[in-house]
């Protein structure tokens, strides 16, 4: 389950006027897939997506398939604060036919719940619901300020089995990362991928049969965050 291969987390290049070039964003994206990458993920956190627009990222997103990276090979990171703005993100990623979706949970305010949390992530896959899309939850808390416990996780897929496919654990807590895999890997009600953002960990989730990542590093040096990935 989860993720196949190494999906990096792409930066986003910028002309002088700070817009994206998407030139030079579709011609790196293609050039890692040529690498041998799974895919690839536009605006997660090396992308730095929250400091660009709906649309910015929309019409990026369109850039990439428009200079021949295929659909099937983008899990678009659309975390935003609004919840208005993640739902038209999520629904562009299935208008255009988007492998799925990286997913945080609604950041800025502090001390959230578990009970809100799970409220947020049920409003956004319900009302994107008509077109089940893949989801990998993502969880960097010393960013976000804002994390997915395994009880939410737990809820999540009970909920929706068909959808949650993975979580990306970037918090760079090894035990944590461990407990995830130990628990959601072979679940019992669907098991899911669970994928680590801290490349040093990717031997010891590789040995627990985790085959994948985002990785940032991967930008660079896509063969070696594979091998890391895929050789415990």
């Amino acid at each position: 389950p989860g993720l196949p291969g190494i999906w990096p987390a792409l930066m986003t290049p910028l002309d002088a006027a700070l817009a994206i070039d998407h030139g030079r964003f579709a011609a790196h994206a293609r050039s890692l897939i040529e690498r041998g990458c799974g895919g690839v993920t536009p605006f997660g956190t090396t992308g730095e997506g929250p400091s660009f627009s709906v649309a910015e990222r929309r019409a990026a997103v369109d850039a990439l398939l428009a200079g021949g990276v295929p659909a099937s090979r983008v899990l678009v990171s659309v975390s935003c604060v609004a919840l208005p703005d993640t739902v038209a993100l999520v629904r562009h990623a299935q208008d255009v036919g988007a492998w799925g979706v990286l997913l945080m949970p609604p950041f800025f305010f502090k001390g959230v719940s578990d009970a809100g949390i799970l409220a947020a992530y049920s409003h956004i896959l319900d009302a994107t619901a008509d077109r089940p899309l893949r989801v990998v939850l993502y969880h960097i808390p010393q960013v976000a300020a804002v994390g997915v416990s395994q009880d939410v996780i737990a809820e999540l897929i009970r909920l929706y089995p068909q959808r949650i496919v993975a979580i990306k654990d970037s918090a760079c807590d090894r035990a944590h990362s461990v407990g995830l895999a130990t628990r959601f890997m072979a679940g019992v009600v669907a098991p899911i991928g669970v994928h680590v953002g801290n490349e040093l960990d990717l031997p010891a989730l590789a040995a627990l049969g985790s085959r994948g990542a985002v990785s940032g590093l991967a930008n660079f040096m896509p063969r070696v965050v594979h091998r890391l990935a895929t050789e415990p």
